[in-house]
């Protein structure tokens, strides 16, 4: 409606999509306007026109906008002008709202190279090779005793268990920077462990996972070491040694400069914490 001057558009359908919903809020012989709901996870058709520019303000949640074969982050009062021409998609990081805004919207001016829908997770495993996330923690070392039970002991009403194997794997914050190495993403591992065995095992550990550990740090303190005691496929109990207080001020120093340091070109921070004393205030 149109008022001393003034045009009113009043809020129109709603359309749902593969992506979330387009919910329209002005189509006229002038211009149009509608807020696109992205779901997080998913990503609209890569499309252009031939026809139009689109300018897009993101409301809320956190975006990628893919033109062409670059990718820019959006966060919420970051605005896009896309020139017609121009293969453009978003891939929703988080749940968000983007308003878009151009000139008459026509269905035959949209030219669709690929579908909509849920972002498939070769993608995602390839998009990872590209992304450098950085782990802190409490880093650990796991360690598997493994072995069969025979017989009772005649000292105490327990199992005696003949050990067949002893296997040790990274623990804490080091599995799950291994995780994200698997997924093909460089780790780098932050954290204070012990200058002792189970220090320089969890060292040679690393190393062999091809995960950065230039900000890993060897301190008078004990290594947290969770030894798993298993007969065949149960475990018996768990014996645990570690050190559970505040790392030392230089320590925490050290540990927080070396992040400082390495945080340039980092895509992603990921904080374990297991009360060990190394996820401080200041950390």
């Amino acid at each position: 409606m149109q008022i001393n001057g003034i045009i009113f558009e009043i809020a129109m359908k709603i359309v749902e999509k593969a992506w979330g919903s387009e919910q329209w809020i002005a189509n006229n012989s002038k211009y149009c306007g509608k807020i696109l709901n992205l779901k997080q996870g998913f990503r609209c058709s890569k499309h252009l026109h031939k026809e139009k520019d689109e300018t897009f303000y993101l409301l809320e949640g956190k975006v990628a906008l893919e033109l062409g074969n670059k990718t820019i982050l959006l966060k919420p009062g970051d605005s896009a002008h896309v020139l017609q021409n121009t293969l453009h998609s978003f891939a929703g990081l988080e749940d968000s709202r983007i308003i878009e805004f151009s000139t008459t919207h026509s269905d035959a001016d949209s030219y669709r190279k690929t579908k909509s829908g849920a972002i498939p997770l070769n993608q995602i495993f390839a998009e990872m090779k590209q992304k450098k996330i950085l782990v802190v923690g409490d880093v650990m070392l796991d360690e598997f005793v493994i072995g069969n039970v025979e017989r009772m002991s005649p000292e105490a009403p327990v199992p005696v268990i003949n050990v067949k194997e002893i296997k040790h794997t990274l623990g804490g914050t080091a599995n799950t920077a291994n995780n994200i190495s698997a997924l093909g993403a460089r780790a780098v591992v932050a954290g204070i462990i012990g200058n002792d065995a189970e220090g320089k095992l969890l060292r040679k550990l690393i190393a062999n996972a091809k995960i950065d550990s230039s900000c890993l740090f060897a301190a008078k303190r004990k290594t947290t070491k969770k030894s798993r005691l298993l007969a065949g496929a149960q475990q018996i109990a768990r014996i645990d040694s570690e050190a559970t207080e505040k790392i030392s001020r230089p320590e925490e120093a050290k540990l927080i400069k070396s992040i400082k340091n390495k945080f340039k070109g980092i895509d992603a921070v990921i904080v374990c914490d297991y009360n060990k004393g190394v996820i401080t205030k200041n950390v």
